[in-house]
């Protein structure tokens, strides 16, 4: 069995970080905003500025909202589309 080294990511929360955080840092390959239709319609927009402002590609996948959508097959249906726009690791998500 082939053990993978463990990586450790870091979780910001802040208030209007939206607009502060530093996105070229993260140096990717591309963006893709991962919402439902609710949240797209309230901080999409505002994330998208932000994003494009580093000149990096940014696409969305819009997931219906409710319980609905958590399933192995709405899951399928994201991945595809994250194979569709060629997303690869150094993508952020």
């Amino acid at each position: 069995m082939k053990k993978i080294k463990a990586k450790q990511y870091k979780i910001l929360i802040d208030n209007d970080l939206i607009e502060r955080f530093d996105y070229a840092s993260l140096k990717a390959s591309q963006f893709v905003i991962v919402t439902d239709k609710k949240v797209d319609a309230l901080l999409s927009a505002k994330l998208t500025r932000s994003l494009k402002k580093t000149s990096t590609p940014v696409s969305k996948i819009i997931i219906p909202g409710g319980e609905a959508s958590k399933s192995l097959s709405m899951a399928e249906k994201a991945l595809g589309q994250l194979a569709g726009q060629n997303v690869d690791r150094e993508a952020v998500l």
